[in-house]
């Protein structure tokens, strides 16, 4: 595997799936796993030792094998059953129709972004992942600062407690030693 961004992408339209990677990987730093359904991509997951860096998934999966289960079921097995393999990776959802309770609901499920197929929706969905990203590392760059900070802090206190103690010293000193 290359320094690329590994991207899960989980659709049963072939057509649509091979765009999208395309898309993907010819815009971004990305390397591209496609599955025509989220079992595949489970199935994948208990096998490989790849974890991805974020997973696009389809709401609906079923038009190529009819008992799939849809992109809110693998959503859920993701974040319950595959939590520590899969937790730091951000779930984002693709869907032909464009329902406001569907998408708030995912949303509610874990998912991070939810993406209408229609218009620009590639460059919607990089922007998203482009995004997703930068929150990540400006969220590793936080972390970094707080624990700086915790390392300053214990420093200073430290610090100050030996100042009070010369601070002390000193001033018995003074007091017996300067008559």
């Amino acid at each position: 595997m290359s320094d690329k961004k590994i991207i899960f992408l989980v659709d049963d339209d072939m057509m649509f799936s091979q765009s999208v990677k395309f898309g993907l990987e010819s815009k971004g730093d990305f390397e591209v796993i496609d599955f025509p359904t989220g079992e595949k991509m489970i199935e994948y997951l208990k096998t490989e030792n790849i974890v991805p860096d974020a997973i696009v998934l389809d709401y609906i999966l079923n038009s190529v094998e009819s008992d799939a289960k849809g992109g809110d079921k693998i959503l859920e097995i993701l974040r319950k059953e595959y939590k520590t393999r899969t937790n730091s990776a951000p779930i984002i959802m693709l869907s032909g129709k464009g329902e406001v309770q569907d998408a708030v609901n995912l949303l509610k499920k874990g998912a991070k972004d939810y993406i209408i197929k229609e218009g620009n929706y590639l460059d919607v969905l990089l922007n998203s992942i482009r995004k997703i990203f930068e929150l990540r590392e400006i969220r590793k760059e936080k972390d970094m600062y707080k624990d700086q900070a915790a390392s300053l802090k214990k420093r200073l206190m430290i610090t100050l407690g030996f100042v009070v103690v010369f601070v002390v010293v000193v001033g018995v000193y003074f007091l017996f030693f300067s008559k």
